[in-house]
């Protein structure tokens, strides 16, 4: 049933983004109205809201609301598109007893594209790859209160867009990407000691990395999603994000997020 409310959620949300992209006016300028050179450093709040189910802990849903702050860094040609980006939030969810937990995360990416086309449906197709540092700590402490639960991966995989001027400093982008190889960590089903030191950042950073181990799509499965508006000193970006590992018990992470982020550029 959780599954299914993901995917019926994903595909509706995927449904509204790409008509919008359709109905979009034609650019103003000649070509697709893409500038030709820009570099641009942004920095921004994103509001999430988060779904996390751990089997290892209990099999139940917890969700709410997130909240992280964004840096990015682009170097952008009509041929080239370097980005990296940088995150940390925290989430605040509950069960549906009103059991809580939270879930502290945080990820660096680089994302490199290469141009394809010209005047696709008015504007530009880039395809190229993801690199991808994730680190989710779980804390379930009404259901345990003395251990640790966590996702980390790291990815590698394509990445697509779409990207269109629909006027004069205004552009849309559609970008997807999701891994082909990846690390994953996760912690044993088994303790075989008393309690965790939550309360040392040492180890909230160590101990995820432990016994990180190479994972196939049969074991680990993610893909993004986003649709991103970008004026000229402000960007709001709808994000979709779903991460799923089988081992030793399954996982799911879901997130629907807005960002608002003020582009300085060059």
């Amino acid at each position: 049933m959780y599954s299914v409310k993901i995917t019926r959620i994903s595909s509706a949300i995927l449904f509204a983004i790409l008509v919008a992209a359709m109905l979009c006016p034609q650019p103003t300028e000649g070509g697709t109205g893409l500038r030709d050179r820009e570099n641009a450093f942004g920095i921004g709040p994103r509001i999430s809201y988060v779904q996390v189910r751990d089997d290892i802990v209990v099999p139940l849903r917890f969700s709410g609301p997130g909240l992280s702050l964004l840096l990015f860094y682009e170097r952008r040609g009509l041929v080239h598109q370097h980005e990296v980006d940088a995150r940390l939030g925290l989430a605040l969810l509950r069960d549906r007893y009103g059991f809580s937990g939270a879930v502290l995360s945080s990820s660096l990416s680089y994302r490199y594209l290469h141009s394809l086309s010209n005047n696709t449906f008015g504007g530009k197709i880039f395809l190229g790859s993801k690199l991808n540092w994730s680190l989710n700590d779980e804390f379930f402490y009404d259901w345990d209160e003395e251990h640790l639960y966590w996702l980390t991966t790291i990815e590698l995989g394509p990445a697509l867009r779409y990207s269109r001027s629909i006027k004069k400093e205004r552009q849309i982008h559609l970008t997807l990407s999701f891994p082909v190889v990846a690390m994953i960590s996760r912690p044993p089903l088994y303790r075989y000691y008393k309690t965790d030191e939550l309360t040392k950042v040492g180890f909230l950073l160590s101990k995820p990395h432990e016994d990180l181990h190479f994972a196939l799509f049969d074991t680990y499965q993610a893909a993004q999603i986003s649709f991103a508006y970008e004026m000229r000193r402000i960007t709001l970006t709808y994000t979709g994000s779903f991460k799923h590992a089988t081992e030793p018990e399954p996982v799911t992470l879901f997130t629907n997020s807005i960002d608002v982020t003020w582009r300085f550029r060059w």
